[in-house]
């Protein structure tokens, strides 16, 4: 850290400022990752996003993961809704879409976890193939582009949309969405 002391890090303030009221280690943050084993309780509570699980934030996955648990758990109550009178709905039908939203997003979620895992390892270089890959094969070949095009784009494409919208046009990109609104039904 020396050799960087000098270093402007905020105006009035060089590297050597700020280490001096440094507590504790320096260069290092404790990123868990993981989930809670149970979702859902009873019919009553449903757990979505980062209450869930926890994600590494380097690829930006927890708030889209989030999201998706939400449109899920969203898409399965209306469809409740819709067939069933709401005086009729009991605490069990709850837990059954609650435990069936858990089954769907958790079966989604492996890729996601992956995604995320390979990006956090890749920037904190945790083994020397990591920093191999970082440093000397990703800035010369398309690395970031095929992780794009084969890991994310893909997982990205496969997340829910709120089905009862009236959305007509979903924006385009590489990759197809595999989920799209319903159609709404027009009297004749």
């Amino acid at each position: 850290m020396d050799k960087h002391a000098d270093l402007h890090v905020a105006p009035g303030y060089q590297l050597r400022d700020i280490l001096a009221l440094n507590v504790g280690d320096t260069g290092m943050f404790n990123f868990e990752e993981g989930r809670v084993s149970r979702w859902t309780q009873g019919g009553r509570v449903a757990l979505v996003g980062d209450a869930v699980r926890k994600f590494n934030p380097h690829a930006g996955l927890g708030y889209n993961c989030g999201a998706g648990d939400v449109v899920e758990l969203v898409n399965r109550l209306h469809r409740l809704l819709r067939t069933t009178s709401e005086e009729l709905i009991t605490t069990q039908m709850l837990q059954d879409e609650f435990a069936q939203y858990e089954k769907t997003r958790k079966r989604y979620e492996k890729d996601v976890h992956t995604v995320s895992r390979m990006s956090v390892r890749n920037t904190a270089w945790l083994e020397w193939r990591h920093r191999l890959m970082a440093k000397w094969i990703m800035p010369f070949l398309p690395v970031t582009r095929w992780m794009l095009d084969f890991l994310l784009t893909p997982v990205v494409a496969r997340e829910p949309v709120i089905e009862w919208l009236e959305e007509t046009e979903l924006p385009h990109g590489t990759k197809r969405w595999v989920h799209h609104p319903i159609p709404k039904v027009t009297g004749a």
